[in-house]
């Protein structure tokens, strides 16, 4: 367990610096991610209306719905 950790750790170190990865590196479905990282003090400038547990999913197929 110990040789994992210590070998995990120096990989860790070799590898430089964290990619940059933006305010939603996983592409959630949730709006807290819809705003920057860290969040400013007032989020949004209006509350936003939430309709259904993944409302960022829902803005995403929407604009794919919509004809260019």
């Amino acid at each position: 367990m110990v040789l994992a950790f210590v070998g995990l750790a120096i990989a860790s170190l070799r590898g430089g610096a964290d990619p940059e990865v933006g305010d939603d590196p996983w592409g959630a479905h949730t709006i807290e991610w819809s705003t920057t990282s860290p969040a400013p003090g007032n989020n949004f400038r209006e509350v936003p209306t939430v309709r259904s547990p993944e409302p960022m999913l829902d803005l995403q197929e929407a604009s794919q719905e919509r004809p260019s």
